[in-house]
């Protein structure tokens, strides 16, 4: 069994990044098209290309730097969609942290990848991961999440439902995430945003903020 570290990414990697990496690139054979599929399969094949290419985290770092101004994002670049590199973005502007891209490829090794596995399916969140192998390894929750979606798994950060929980799934998510939602919509967040960050469709998401409205409404009608 390794262990980890966690090592923080900071921008002075990006001064590391020049063109010479892409002549290791897994998707050199492949058309650049196909990581522009506006298909869910299209999209599965492209990061299919991606999975044990040996730059992939620079590929990702790459992108970072590409899109860090970016309103939108499209197609698959290190292994990730466009939603998913739209959550680490979110991720980076509220927790001011970029995952460690060497550590996650360390996390896809075959017992860590199983265990990962086992944990996220069972219901355990990124944040519950990162806390579950404090022991043995140090990655943070953006790193575990980042290993994740590498290996093909939802890495939502909504935990599942508890025993005794009670209410509507838009209530108990607004329950747990309000705060975070709430911060997120004063720095201009939008829907797509929000799903993206908690890694649920766009549907619950826009549940959740007009039930945010609704609760503010209520609260200022009491305060009035």
């Amino acid at each position: 069994m390794n262990t980890l570290t966690c090592r923080p990414i900071t921008p002075a990697v990006s001064a590391e990044l020049d063109d010479r990496w892409q002549d290791s690139a897994a998707c050199l054979s492949v058309g650049g098209d196909a990581f522009f599929a506006d298909t869910v399969r299209g999209e599965k094949a492209a990061r299919r290309v991606c999975t044990g290419c040996p730059v992939i985290g620079v590929c990702l770092l790459d992108a970072r730097t590409r899109e860090s101004a970016a309103k939108e994002r499209w197609g698959v670049a290190g292994g990730l969609s466009a939603e998913q590199r739209l959550a680490l973005s979110w991720e980076e502007r509220l927790h001011h942290h970029f995952p460690a891209p060497a550590v996650a490829q360390e996390l896809l090794a075959p017992w860590w990848a199983g265990e990962l596995r086992r944990l996220h399916r069972s219901g355990r969140t990124p944040d519950d991961i990162a806390q579950d192998l404090a022991g043995s390894v140090r990655p943070d929750a953006v790193t575990v999440r980042l290993a994740l979606w590498w290996l093909g798994e939802s890495g939502t950060r909504v935990r599942s439902r508890q025993d005794g929980e009670s209410g509507t799934e838009t209530e108990r998510i607004t329950e747990l995430y309000g705060p975070v939602v709430k911060r997120m919509r004063s720095m201009g967040a939008a829907r797509r945003d929000v799903a993206a960050y908690l890694g649920v469709n766009t549907g619950y998401a826009e549940r959740i903020i007009t039930r945010l409205a609704a609760v503010a409404r209520d609260q200022e009608g009491i305060a009035a």
